[in-house]
């Protein structure tokens, strides 16, 4: 009955083999269940991550002018201005 200090259930005698087979149904069934709520958990969460990048990504989009605008505007411009004194000196 015991073999390595483990107990056999298929010899004890308590339990007929149509008792295990349903508890061994009934745990696959539990497993299955764990693995869905699980797999179901991961989706939200991903869900929420995602929801949440979307509304930084928009808002850091809305208000992208008030962060960067001024120096995109104001290096954009000094490179314009050399550009333009380049072309100058090269025609002149």
């Amino acid at each position: 009955m015991e073999k390595n200090n483990k107990v056999d259930l298929s010899e004890h005698p308590s339990y007929s083999v149509v008792e295990i087979a349903e508890n061994l149904h009934c745990h696959y069934i539990l497993i299955m269940r764990v693995q869905r709520t699980q797999v179901g958990e991961y989706f939200s969460c991903l869900k929420t991550l995602m929801r949440a990048y979307t509304e930084r990504t928009a808002s850091l989009h809305q208000h992208w002018e008030r962060i960067c605008g001024t120096f995109v505007v104001h290096s954009f411009k000094r490179t314009v201005d050399f550009h333009v004194f380049a072309l100058k000196h090269i025609l002149i």
